[in-house]
């Protein structure tokens, strides 16, 4: 990182505003940093992104939900959470009250599934 001279940068009227507070000595300016969202930096949102789209296609072709869960390695709960654009636009239920509580239940399964066989 490069040193410059203020009186290089600044107008003199903000030169003697910073001067009142610091004066003689050498200053960090850090750069602008506009917040960005989870996973924006290391790419993980993107990959998540993309790795649901590759699952919801499978899922439309006909894999079942079993053999998705063992391909990506998630339990069923990722999966669905994965699955729900999909399953909103093919499952005939008419509200969420309609569909019975997905995350306990072992015969939730079943009943996904009949909805849900293509």
């Amino acid at each position: 990182m490069a040193y410059r001279n203020t009186k290089e940068i600044f107008p003199e009227r903000l030169l003697k505003q910073i001067q009142r507070y610091v004066s003689g000595e050498t200053i960090y300016v850090p750069a602008r940093e506009e917040k960005k969202a989870w996973g924006e930096t290391s790419g993980y949102q993107q990959f998540i992104r993309e790795r649901n789209l590759d699952i919801r296609e499978a899922f439309i072709r006909g894999v079942s939900i079993e053999q998705l869960m063992d391909q990506y390695a998630l339990s069923y709960v990722p999966m669905l959470v994965s699955l729900l654009p999909v399953l909103f636009l093919i499952c005939p239920y008419r509200s969420f009250r309609d569909m019975p509580h997905l995350l306990g239940e072992e015969r939730s399964k079943d009943y996904l599934s009949s909805l849900c066989s293509m």
